[in-house]
């Protein structure tokens, strides 16, 4: 089986004609994202079918969603132990929010009113309130469970 491959620039994505690209791979996106639709197309021509992968990091998350909303599709996966690993959907939500979370929102978020002088001191202020007032819930409520151990602990000693 015979393989021939090119390495080439954002240069290569216009003007040149390759017949038989079956691969493209891109490590990184360009600036102008025009030259990856086009590098990317050189796989689907006359017809024929291609595969496009590409390499990225955190930092290309907007260039992506870009890209998402122009209406290319990616196919989420991750390369280990010498398969391919299918993950989430890219833009699918990466955690649930919770409803501590709906809470601080809406001490941020809040109603359209005019803002007061220090108002962003006094938000934080308050979202410290109820992180605060948290803990010690939390706190409180293991101490409970640490009496009721201790008293179990204490009556079955006095039983044995």
């Amino acid at each position: 089986m015979q393989v021939t491959y090119i390495v080439a620039s954002d240069v290569a994505a216009r003007g040149l004609d390759f017949e038989h690209v079956s691969h493209v791979i891109s490590c990184g996106f360009p600036k102008d994202l025009s030259y990856f639709k086009h590098r990317a197309g050189r796989t689907g021509r006359a017809g024929k079918d291609g595969v496009c992968f590409a390499i990225y990091n955190e930092s290309d998350q907007h260039t992506i969603t870009t890209l998402i909303k122009e209406g290319i599709s990616f196919d989420h996966v991750a390369f280990q132990n010498d398969s391919f690993k299918s993950l989430q959907p890219y833009n699918a939500r990466r955690r649930k929010s919770t409803s501590e979370d709906k809470k601080i929102v809406s001490m941020v978020k809040g109603r359209k009113q005019k803002v007061k002088p220090n108002y962003k001191k006094k938000q934080a202020e308050a979202i410290d309130k109820y992180y605060r007032k948290k803990k010690r819930t939390l706190i409180q409520t293991k101490i409970k469970e640490q009496q009721k151990e201790r008293a179990k602990a204490k009556a079955k000693g006095e039983n044995e």
